[in-house]
């Protein structure tokens, strides 16, 4: 959403053009991510029922087959496929790219895939060109993935279950080595609309909004406490 209403204000689009994007855009990218989580899924499944709080999916618990998974993530594939078909042939070729390999090796490497649908819609609307501003969203939203993936994981039963994972390699220094990561995700927020030339709601709801958020997240962020990750 965030790339494509960027874009929008850059390009000019029209409210109708900018809702039906994001309406086709959410569909596709639910889609691709619930494959990459069945392959997830798939790959993590002795992991998962190690683990207390996802113990219970479907292939972790064994009331869904491997094959009945992998059926189901043919279908996912086969969908987006269709869904980018409705787009230019540019935003084709890299949301395929998105399908795979990216969001193929998202069990293998989730902090890095998590966020492909920023360039798919970036190049849905603006193509290729202002490249630097799209690396910089591109940067900002990776930080963002570091902080909640991280977060998310601050509990326990990773180290019961030999998970390796940042949670574990930042211990009690979480909240001290994910700070930088907030502060980066916001000065991308903040170059991202100066260079686009928002205006002052921009800032106000998503960059000083974002600063507040992180800073609050950050400062009551007890990594002892998996009821709080």
């Amino acid at each position: 959403a965030s790339g494509l209403t960027l874009a929008a204000h850059k390009t000019g689009n029209s409210f109708v053009d900018l809702s039906h994007q994001l309406f086709v855009f959410f569909l596709d990218s639910t889609v691709v991510h619930s494959g990459a989580c069945i392959i997830n899924d798939i790959l993590d499944r002795d992991l998962d029922s190690q683990v207390e709080h996802i113990k219970n999916r479907p292939l972790a618990c064994g009331a869904v087959s491997v094959g009945g998974a992998c059926i189901f993530l043919v279908a996912h594939v086969a969908a987006s496929i269709l869904l980018l078909a409705c787009s230019h042939e540019l935003t084709f070729r890299v949301g395929l790219i998105g399908i795979f390999p990216v969001h193929a090796l998202y069990a293998l490497m989730k902090r890095l895939v998590m966020n492909w649908g920023l360039p798919v819609a970036w190049m849905h609307t603006i193509g290729p060109y202002d490249l630097p501003m799209l690396s910089v969203l591109f940067c900002g939203t990776w930080s963002w993935t570091m902080i909640y993936d991280t977060i998310y994981g601050c509990t326990k039963d990773d180290v019961k279950a030999d998970i390796c994972s940042t949670s574990l390699l930042f211990g009690s220094r979480v909240r001290f080595i994910l700070t930088p990561f907030a502060v980066h995700l916001v000065g991308s927020l903040l170059v991202a609309g100066l260079w686009n030339n928002n205006g002052l709601s921009y800032f106000v709801i998503s960059v000083f909004g974002a600063a507040l958020y992180l800073s609050w997240q950050l400062g009551t962020l007890n990594p002892d406490d998996p009821a709080d990750c």
